[in-house]
């Protein structure tokens, strides 16, 4: 692979990886680890927006940004994409 490629192909597999992630904004830090946040942001999705899902459907939930006064938003990796469509459009409930 030449040098002039990598920029591209890196590029490419970043896309890759986060076409597969949903933001949640605006839920409160009252979670003390993983996986408390873990069961808020299934709690959101199975009852809020009524969605039937899974522990296992989820890859991975991670709070983002430094710590401060401001809620940070919450990001997950969804296990399909199509599960992550299903999401983003009932997102509004």
């Amino acid at each position: 692979m030449k040098i002039e490629q990598q920029p591209k192909t890196k590029e490419i597999l970043d896309k890759q990886l986060r076409r597969k992630n949903v933001t949640f904004f605006e839920i409160e830090e009252k979670e003390k680890g993983y996986d408390s946040l873990l069961s808020i942001v299934l709690d959101i999705i199975n009852n809020t927006m009524k969605i039937p899902y899974h522990k296992w459907e989820i890859k991975h939930v991670n709070r983002m940004g430094k710590i401060s006064g401001k809620v940070k938003p919450v990001v997950i990796i969804i296990t399909t994409t199509s599960r992550r469509i299903e999401i983003l459009q009932k997102k509004n409930r």
